[in-house]
């Protein structure tokens, strides 16, 4: 019963996990498309006050524009992490599934057990073993 609590536990985590990721990856591309659009106004302005001939101190544009793509970078770190925790989690699930599925079970290791005890084999180099009975068996 233990185990599938904690079966439930770890898919809950893994579902937690993909969530933080999509949030993060929405919060990611709206500071991109906020920085992208603020770097372009302060763009064109300065392209007009140019073409204008006007000599405009724009340098509180231009430290919005930093810290809007330092807040983007940080965003994006942060989802990558988010990522990774995710995929690695799901991979390591994965490799549990397989595991479980592949491990031969408890009686099939107390059943070989018990006939090897019981049944003696005596290897030969052709490739062919002699079992308790007498019998020559190709491996």
């Amino acid at each position: 019963m233990s185990d599938n609590n904690t079966n439930n536990q770890n898919e809950e985590c893994l579902r937690d996990d993909w969530a933080d990721f999509g949030k993060g990856m929405g919060k990611t591309f709206a500071g991109l498309g906020k920085s992208l659009v603020q770097t372009a106004k302060v763009g064109v302005n300065a392209a007009s006050d140019w073409v204008d001939g006007n000599k405009v101190d724009n340098t509180a544009e231009k430290q919005q524009v930093k810290e809007g793509w330092k807040n983007f970078g940080h965003s994006f770190v942060d989802t990558a992490e988010d990522f990774g925790k995710a995929s690695v989690r799901t991979v390591k699930k994965g490799v549990d599934k397989v595991d479980n599925a592949t491990a031969p079970s408890q009686e099939a290791t107390q059943a070989q057990a018990a006939q090897s005890e019981t049944t003696p084999t005596e290897t030969q180099n052709d490739g062919f073993v002699k079992s308790g009975e007498g019998e020559f068996k190709e491996l």
